[in-house]
């Protein structure tokens, strides 16, 4: 709408005015439902900066939904706890820090209990360029194995 005011007001151009005006009226229920998430994000940031600023004795509603996230949200966070080690070693700052993004996103917001925060989309570890994800028993053993233990599990 802005772009058609300018067109207007600064390059004298009538037609391609109504023309943007009405691209961006025909393009609003678009951004409107595409960017509607954004008002929970913001509230989701918002609450937790509110608890995590009060006294340590209130925090227990931030510490328990931090642990229900993390339960949840385990093959995820571990997922980009790789991807960051990864980046790291080849230098990569910007997905260096998009790996970080997700992981605090997983561990501070995405709930799988939040109908709001959770959808499909947020569990792609299946479909990721590394291919078949750890079943839970590789899992649990390359868990151990970094930190630092001999795996448990044969070769076969």
């Amino acid at each position: 709408m802005m772009n058609s005011f300018l067109l207007l007001v600064e390059d004298n151009k009538p037609d391609e005015s109504i023309l943007s005006f009405g691209y961006s009226v025909h393009k609003g229920p678009v951004a409107y439902y595409t960017c509607l998430p954004i008002i929970s994000d913001y509230q989701m940031i918002v609450n937790v900066y509110t608890v995590a600023a009060q006294t340590p004795d209130q925090w227990g509603s931030l510490v328990v939904k931090i642990f229900w996230n993390i339960f949840f949200n385990w093959p995820d966070i571990y997922y980009e706890f790789r991807a960051f080690e990864n980046e790291f070693e080849k230098r990569n700052w910007t997905m260096l820090g998009t790996s970080l993004a997700k992981m605090f996103t997983d561990i501070f917001f995405k709930a799988p209990i939040d109908e709001e925060t959770w959808n499909y989309k947020n569990s792609d570890v299946v479909t990721d360029e590394w291919g078949e994800p750890p079943n839970l028993i590789q899992g649990l053993n390359d868990l151990w194995m970094w930190f630092g233990q001999e795996s448990f599990l044969t070769e076969e």
